[in-house]
């Protein structure tokens, strides 16, 4: 069941090899699932895999909901948080939207950074 979004056919971030599903389990079957060690982004990471560890990594914890938001903004690539740090900081803007966003941003700087239009 947790391999299944990457196991799939049209699967957004793929597996490409074993060791990247052992790496997968490992992430979410820890020894201690109550340690919440999950680490910053990188700029090489999938936003949605990533998005996937840290909500199975917070379910693990029984992270309350409200801290949620805070908690993933803080994990944020400097790139990506500056892209979306109006949407971070407004209180209007819940948790699903806000992941939602970064989501769609780090595919844009992912398309940016292919077709070389960094700044």
């Amino acid at each position: 069941m947790h391999l299944n979004a990457r196991l799939s056919q049209d699967a957004v971030h793929p597996f490409t090899e074993a060791e990247d599903m052992f790496d997968d389990l490992k992430a979410m079957f820890n020894n201690d699932p109550m340690e919440y060690t999950l680490e910053a982004t990188k700029a090489t990471d999938d936003f949605n895999a990533y998005l996937c560890k840290f909500l199975h990594s917070a379910g693990a914890q029984g992270r309350p909901y409200e801290s949620l938001k805070f908690e993933l903004g803080i994990r944020l690539t400097e790139r990506l948080m500056r892209a979306v740090e109006c949407e971070f900081h407004d209180d209007f803007v819940t948790f699903e939207e806000f992941a939602m966003f970064c989501a769609e941003e780090a595919n844009r700087l992912d398309l940016e950074l292919e077709q070389g239009l960094s700044w």
